[in-house]
């Protein structure tokens, strides 16, 4: 799911291709139900932002006359608001282009932050380009995407985000608090950094996720 579903070569997507083109040959009844994020850690980032739009207009392309796209919002899912408004408008509209809608939703939706935050969504772009990881929706926290260095850059830029911010206006903060939670959960989950470090980030997690209303860290429990 990092990867357009019609031209990677990995070979669940390639029997996927062949499956969608045998029924248009069979059908004109044609429903896809798309999963959108990764079901086993809600919060664990899930680099397929570049490849929405490509996807909808491959089902389009290929005959599909309905589309659910499955997500996890708002129990807590990572970047489920810039998902939500980048998939319903490409539902209305398959010719639209993902990046200038996640840009569009950036700018209106984090005001003074916005440039870092359209920074950080970059960088996770990049990291999944130049890593190559094939992304599935139940991986276990794993792929070079999720690099000590691009999660700790991540990080430093939400904290300069939330500076932008100010302590005046709570409802951006917690916009972007919500930003800076999958990275806190990332860190603590791999465990790769000392103690201290990891029960900071296990200790923010839990109080912001309980004071956001989040309810879930996968789709069970």
């Amino acid at each position: 799911f990092s990867h357009p579903l019609d031209g990677c070569p990995e070979k669940s997507n390639t029997t996927f291709m062949d499956d969608l083109r045998g029924w248009n040959k069979l059908t004109s009844r044609r429903y896809i139900w798309d999963y959108t994020i990764n079901y086993n850690h809600f919060l664990m980032p899930f680099p397929n932002l570049d490849v929405l739009d490509l996807n909808i207009r491959t089902f389009v392309s290929n005959g599909v006359v309905g589309i659910f796209e499955e997500g996890a919002s708002p129990v807590g899912a990572e970047l489920g608001e810039v998902r939500a408004w980048v998939l319903a408008r490409l539902l209305w509209n398959p010719r639209l282009d993902d990046t200038r809608l996640v840009k569009e939703f950036v700018s209106r939706v984090y005001g003074p932050a916005a440039g870092k935050v359209q920074e950080f969504i970059d960088i996770q772009g990049e990291a999944i380009r130049t890593g190559g990881d094939h992304v599935r929706v139940f991986d276990a926290p794993k792929g070079r995407y999720l690099g000590d260095d691009v999660l700790k850059r991540c990080d430093r830029i939400l904290v300069e985000a939330q500076g932008l911010a100010g302590s005046g206006d709570a409802a951006l903060s917690n916009r972007i608090i919500r930003l800076r939670m999958p990275i806190w959960y990332t860190r603590f989950t791999l465990a790769r950094e000392p103690k201290e470090v990891l029960k900071d980030q296990a200790r923010r997690l839990s109080e912001s996720g309980k004071a956001l209303g989040y309810t879930h860290v996968d789709a069970w429990s």
